[in-house]
């Protein structure tokens, strides 16, 4: 389950040089997987002031579009597509509960630039995506919006990296700004240790076909709903940590097992215009997950 407010995201895009942090690379700094299937579940969450409970199920799929494409002057671009299915199901609700059982769609288009000059300690670069994030009920402009972002990482040395960025987010959709540190450092060769905005990832290789992790991570995001004629938007905020354990099946293809527990969950239920229709705090619940990566950079 992935949250547009997990925007760091675009400082690991900006630094994809390609190479693992435990794979073996050639570059130190972290890689994306060129393709991603996955399935992540949050379990359980309980209202603050309602009987009610809520489970998720989100659905995603995400992929490069091309190998990084030399722009010239050392700046390369990466162009990625994501998809993702999330499913609100509510139990118990009391009379008057102002949501029922959603499908949300969530379809993001990325633009990704970044800076490596050969030799230098620096890279930098930016991020960009156009969302389309809606219950395809009927599609208008409050089902679209835009994230921006840039920052820069020093490499201190061959294991140690730091940096920092701002993003602008969900801009034509009650946006906002954040600012956000960036933390790489590779002890040995098994080992890595990253903190990129609020993602977090400890990694363990004991061998060449297992890794365990420990990852934390935002979830959620934010969609437009069309409830007879009427726009609203439905904003869910979490964040999990899981214990995954990953193993490699062929080649470059891994798959992925994870379980934990996610907490400061939130939903909202709000206008286009930002009025909030109703809010509440939910308790935290069992968080897994299951994917398949595949790695080919």
């Amino acid at each position: 389950m992935k949250s547009s407010a997990c925007w760091l995201v675009f400082l690991l895009a900006s630094l994809a040089a390609r190479g693992g942090p435990v794979d073996g690379g050639k570059e130190f700094v972290p890689a994306f997987d060129t393709l991603v299937a996955s399935a992540e579940f949050e379990s359980g969450l309980g209202f603050d002031h309602s009987p009610a409970q809520l489970d998720v199920a989100c659905y995603s799929l995400e992929s490069f579009l091309a190998r990084p494409i030399s722009l010239g002057g050392d700046w390369k671009f990466l162009p990625a597509l994501e998809y993702s299915m999330t499913s609100l199901n509510f139990s118990h609700t009391p009379a008057g509960f102002p949501l029922t059982d959603e499908d949300l769609h969530q379809i993001g288009l990325h633009a990704i630039f970044y800076h490596k000059q050969a030799g230098s300690p620096w890279i930098y670069g930016g991020w960009g995506r156009i969302n389309l994030a809606s219950d395809f009920q009927q599609i208008n402009g409050n089902d679209f919006y835009f994230d921006l972002a840039a920052g820069a990482g020093y490499m201190v040395n061959d294991r140690l990296m730091i940096g920092a960025g701002v993003a602008a987010l969900q801009l034509g959709n009650d946006g906002y700004v954040l600012p956000g540190p960036a933390f790489y450092w590779k002890p040995s060769d098994e080992i890595a240790v990253n903190l990129i905005g609020a993602l977090f990832n400890a990694l363990w290789r004991p061998s060449a076909d297992w890794v365990l992790a420990v990852r934390g991570r935002p979830a959620g995001s934010s969609w437009n709903i069309d409830s007879n004629n009427l726009s609203r938007q439905v904003d869910l905020r979490s964040y999990a940590v899981r214990l995954h354990a990953e193993r490699r099946l062929c080649a470059d293809l891994w798959l992925s097992l994870g379980v934990g527990y996610s907490f400061a969950n939130q939903l909202e239920l709000r206008t286009p215009s930002a009025h909030t229709l109703f809010k509440e705090d939910l308790s935290g619940g069992l968080s897994t997950s299951i994917g398949l990566r595949l790695r080919t950079w």
